[in-house]
This record gives C-alpha cells, structure tokens and sequence, in this order.
C-alpha cells in the first residue's frame, strides 16, 4: 500500500548532459568517462544527478585489430514505477579502429565541450541523447 504525502515531492526533468571523470588510461589504450542526466541548474532539487553510467572508449592494442567502445543510450523502454537510474542504459559495444581511437584520445586532451562534441557525433553518445 502506498503512502499519499499531504504535500508532494517536486521532481524537476532531467534537462543536462554532462561528463564527468574522464581518464586517459595509457597502459590500457582506453578512454574512461562518466556521463550523467542531470536535472536543471536553478531547478528543485537544483542540479541533481537523475541517472548516471560510466563509458569507455578502447583502442586496439597488441594483437587485437580493433577495440571496442560502449555506447549510452536513453532507455527506449522506460517503465513507470523504476529506478530512475534506469533511463539511462548501454546499447551494444562498437569497433574503435585506430584512427577512430586516435580522434576520441585528440578530442579529451582538448576543451571538454571537444570531447563532449566527439562522443554525440561519433555515436558513442546516442543520437537518442542529443535533445537530452
């Protein structure tokens, strides 16, 4: 049974996209970062993380001819009533070649809307995200 509060909570929508902990693993040829949905900044509560999942970019290494990148999504298939960290979910993995990994590495060293811009247009990011 649930509990009808006399006064209701107020959730603001999740308006925001950021990245977070970005980490250039040089051992491991792999780009590590966080994206979280993020509610507006002057909203209630004021900026609070909705949901969060962490990426990674790999580069092929020794041996191996490609690597492989993990792809965030907005979850398509959302149902009422679950954890709000489930809006955000990880579609399949896509192949890095070298050049591919070379751009994403040149993107990180530069500003953070760079390597923001990379991860939309190189789909790491998905497109369902873009208006997020």
């Amino acid at each position: 049974m649930a509990i009808n509060l006399t006064t209701p909570q107020t959730l603001t929508n999740g308006t925001r996209l950021l990245v977070t902990r970005k980490r250039w693993d040089e051992d491991e040829q792999a780009i590590n970062y966080e994206v979280s949905l993020r509610t507006a900044v002057g909203g209630t509560p004021p900026d609070g993380v909705v949901a969060s999942l962490s990426g990674t970019i790999q580069g092929p290494i020794a041996g191996v001819p490609a690597g492989r990148a993990t792809v965030i999504a907005k979850n398509a298939a959302f149902v009422a009533g679950s954890p709000l960290t489930a809006l955000l979910v990880h579609n399949a993995p896509v192949t890095v070649n070298q050049t591919q990994f070379n751009s994403a590495l040149t993107a990180l060293k530069g500003t953070a809307a760079a390597f923001e811009a990379h991860l939309l247009s190189a789909g790491y990011l998905h497109s369902s995200l873009a208006g997020a």
